[in-house]
């Protein structure tokens, strides 16, 4: 075994040292090709995905493809470069039929040849279901149920409708359909042992722009039957969906043990702009998690939104606009009350960096911003749960940023706080800056703070709490415990400013002071806090600087 294990370490030094010796540098040998299209039927002035599966030896990415159609209507355009899964090659193109070339044909054939071996595939050629062209001039018009179901149905079929624009002409009414069957569908990520990830086959992604024009979708039942569920169930890289309004007349329900579900989107990768959801959450499946207003997982941009709705009955977590964030989110607003529930965030339950993330080791994806960043948000709800819980945040983690949000409603839960319940490796460029709270903190458990509840390793600068504080144990007027596991400096407290009332029923480890600085100490034994002083942070009054622009890590 030491033998084969010294003689894989001496090949992969082999290969870097001598690049000819990897499959980069020898000559490919096609097999076959298989060239699949994105449905049956294809309309005109829309692009639409063919792909081909490349099937070979020595598959490198230096593999070159010729595109070709037997129509002059029709455009076709490589994206990107081969990708290899299990010794695999997938080739992607964007195929546009221009309908003023078309003339009077009913078909099309698109081939794809490789070093003399050669797929072709045809397909059926449709007029589109809309009225208008698709383009931002002149985009589809939107103004039925039939077209909303056409719209679905289509993206079921395979088209992402890249590039293409849809608009609402009026509200919507979907009271005809029991059930809406959502558009777009997320299965899952798929991987093998060399470390691999590409998208599960049955993944639809809208990658085109849909513009509710503020109008609203009504009447309509949306039910959560898989993860990753909303009226847009998976929104990709390149799709926008804006100024569209969910009233109060749709209804959310779902099956058990879902998670990752909202309104609108159950994952976006792309844009959600101006967008507010109010619809009626009243349902009671057991063990739904990640349940919110806007969207169940967000790697894109999620900016302007607002949930009216009230989260009181079902959902283990819950948020009012995002579940899970690893992209951005910003100027959105939570209006409802969020309760019954285990971590609860009026904003987001969680919100971290999402480098590592399996999504990002796919090529398409690798460009995807990814900062775990939660910018002039603003919570207005009651907010409440049994552990993490936060008018902004439950939980910021791994170097996720929290500025300029605020606070205005009573929460109250485990561990605590105004801003985050727990906020943890959050420190240097990350942290929670220039934030705000005026509600009332009643931690129930174990620490509450005007600002965060427990802050380990993490950083707190230029925030403010007015709200009074309440907590069982442990109680502050910025940060209820903070406590740094590695060097000194990398878990602070640096120039906020405390205006409540903090109460506790142990009360030696009421922090009360209105301009404070994190000094010095480690605690050791968390366990043992509550009978030795000594081993608790210690504080110090110091004077507070004006500048916001002020960083401690920097500026010291």
């Amino acid at each position: 075994h030491r033998a084969k294990v010294l003689k894989q370490i001496l090949l992969i030094h082999l290969q870097q040292r001598y690049p000819v010796l990897n499959n980069e540098y020898k000559e490919s040998k096609i097999i076959s090709i298989n060239l699949v299209s994105s449905g049956e039927s294809l309309e005109t002035d829309t692009s639409h995905t063919f792909t081909a599966k490349i099937y070979g030896k020595n598959l490198n990415k230096n593999i070159t493809a010729k595109w070709s159609s037997d129509n002059s209507a029709v455009t076709v355009e490589q994206n990107g470069d081969i990708t290899i899964t299990n010794g695999v090659g997938i080739l992607n193109a964007s195929v546009i039929i221009d309908s003023t070339k078309l003339e009077n044909q009913k078909d099309i054939t698109v081939k794809c040849e490789i070093g003399g071996i050669s797929s072709a595939v045809s397909v059926k050629v449709s007029e589109p279901k809309w009225s208008g062209k698709g383009t931002e001039e002149e985009p589809y018009i939107i103004k039925s149920l039939e077209d909303m179901n056409s719209l679905s149905e289509s993206v079921a079929d395979g088209n992402s409708y890249k590039g293409v624009y849809f608009k609402l002409s009026n509200d919507i009414d979907l009271s005809d359909n029991k059930e809406f069957s959502s558009i777009g569908y997320w299965d899952s990520l798929k991987s093998n042992d060399n470390g691999e990830w590409w998208e599960s086959e049955k993944n639809r992604a809208f990658e085109g722009v849909f513009d509710g024009n503020g109008f609203s979708v009504k009447n309509v039942i949306l039910y959560a039957e898989n993860n990753y569920f909303g009226l847009f169930s998976y929104i990709g890289k390149n799709g926008v969906v804006k100024n569209l309004n969910i009233d109060s007349t749709n209804r959310l329900t779902a099956h058990n043990n879902v998670r990752k579900i909202a309104a609108l989107a159950g994952i976006n990768l792309g844009t959600i702009e101006n967008c507010t959801n109010s619809a009626d959450f009243g349902f009671t499946a057991s063990n739904v998690t990640y349940l919110a207003g806007i969207a169940g997982e967000n790697y894109g941009l999620v900016t302007g939104c607002v949930n009216n709705s009230n989260m009181t009955s079902a959902g283990y977590s819950k948020a009012g606009i995002v579940g899970e964030n690893y992209g951005t989110v910003r100027k959105s607003e939570n209006n409802g009350n969020l309760s019954n529930s285990g971590n609860v965030g009026g904003i987001t339950i969680e919100n971290r960096n999402g480098k590592g993330q399996a999504l990002l080791f796919i090529d398409d994806y690798a460009d995807l911003s990814v900062n775990g960043e939660i910018s002039e948000c603003v919570n207005n709800g009651a907010i409440s749960g049994k552990y993490d819980v936060g008018g902004i945040v439950a939980e910021n983690y791994s170097g996720g940023k929290i500025e300029n949000c605020s606070n205005t409603a009573e929460v109250s839960g485990s561990m605590t706080g105004g801003i985050a319940g727990r906020a943890s490796g959050c420190y240097k460029k990350s942290g929670i800056k220039n934030c705000q709270n005026s509600g009332n903190i009643t931690a129930q458990g174990s620490y509450g703070g005007g600002i965060v509840g427990e802050l380990i390793n993490g950083l707190v600068y230029f925030c403010e709490n007015t709200g009074d504080v309440n907590g069982e144990n442990y109680a502050g007027g910025i940060v209820g415990r903070n406590y740094s596991s590695t060097v000194l400096g990398e878990s602070a407290v640096d120039f906020s400013n405390n205006y409540g009332t903090v109460t506790a029923k142990t009360s030696q480890f009421i922090i009360k002071k209105q301009c404070y600085k994190f000094v010095s100490r480690r605690e050791t034994n968390r366990s043992s806090t509550r009978n030795s002083p000594k081993l608790y942070e210690k504080w110090i009054e110091t004077p507070c600087r004006k500048s916001k622009d002020y960083n401690p890590f920097v500026d010291k």
